[in-house]
């Protein structure tokens, strides 16, 4: 005689239903709770807070790579890149560009604290543009446009040559008012950092003129554990010293350095990589800087690289 199903009745079937859900529940809804705090269970079963990185001025399209894994593009309007949810450890950032030197920095990420650093990306092949000391004159001949460089006898002043000719004649002093920046060969302020030249121990000092509790990260070798007001960002050779030096156009951790070899911009912060890239080679040149055009004086001609 075959078996009959045991009916259960709508009603339990219900209060079944209901105390499963509940269950579940009860056993997810703390998980996700405790996914969204920031706590991650790690490979040998601890939990831990998780931490995240902040990098600023990350030029648009260019590329992040975290432990060589590229993350998701970046807020191109903001021009910052937040990389959260991150476990306690160090980290390989990368950020590249297609014609550009790459940045990269190890960073390191502690629980419940947010890593930050500022990128700073050169192009590889600089556009110096030459500015002529006299324009191009145009002659109507039959109806068509003639182009010829003016002659002596015949001056079309260049308005641009005029204008930076007396950039570099004026007294060398540090202005940095509209966007004015004449290279300095002792100290230079800005944003509250100072950067001083020291020909004693060949080294560029940097130090944080406001509060301590205000100090940026870039002056913190290691993590903000170990943030100091004051330090030596970057050391030359006897053979190739620092003559004078100015800070990058609104950017108060980059400087530009001229050297025996050229102009060089290097970040004042120290946290591996200190990043180093090449803006101008060449000797015997000098520099001054005019909003974000930066102008190069070489063997008596002037040119302007756009920063």
């Amino acid at each position: 005689m075959p078996l009959e199903p045991i009916k259960v009745d709508s009603h339990k079937r219900r209060s079944i239903f209901f105390i499963v859900f509940v269950l579940l529940f009860l056993a997810i809804f703390p998980a996700a709770v405790f996914y969204s705090l920031g706590y991650r269970v790690t490979k040998d079963f601890k939990i831990v807070a998780t931490g995240g990185i902040t990098l600023h001025e990350v030029p648009d399209d260019a590329q992040v790579f975290v432990n060589y894994q590229e993350a998701d593009a970046p807020n191109i309007f903001r021009r910052s890149f937040f990389i959260p949810d991150i476990l306690p450890g160090t980290y390989l950032v990368v950020v590249a560009k297609a014609g550009h030197w790459s940045w990269a920095k190890k960073l390191e990420v502690k629980q419940k604290q947010v890593t930050s650093a500022s990128v700073f990306l050169l192009p590889q092949r600089v556009n110096a543009e030459p500015i002529h000391q006299f324009n191009a004159k145009t002659e109507s001949r039959g109806g068509f446009a003639f182009f010829s460089q003016a002659t002596t006898t015949d001056k079309v002043v260049n308005s641009d040559y005029q204008k930076v000719n007396d950039l570099f004649t004026q007294k060398t002093t540090v202005v940095e008012s509209i966007g004015l920046i004449y290279p300095a060969t002792t100290t230079s302020e800005f944003r509250q950092v100072k950067i001083s030249l020291n020909k004693k121990d060949r080294s560029m000092m940097s130090a944080w003129t406001a509060a301590s509790s205000t100090v940026p990260d870039f002056f913190c070798k290691e993590d903000v554990a170990h943030c100091v007001r004051s330090m030596a960002f970057s050391k030359y050779t006897e053979d190739d010293p620092v003559s004078s030096f100015a800070f990058y156009p609104d950017r108060s951790d980059v400087i530009i350095l001229k050297k025996n070899s050229g102009l060089y911009a290097v970040e004042i912060d120290q946290r591996e990589e200190q990043n180093i890239q090449p803006i101008y080679l060449g000797s015997d040149i000098d520099f001054r800087i005019d909003g974000t055009k930066l102008y190069i004086k070489e063997a008596g001609h002037y040119f302007s690289i756009r920063l």
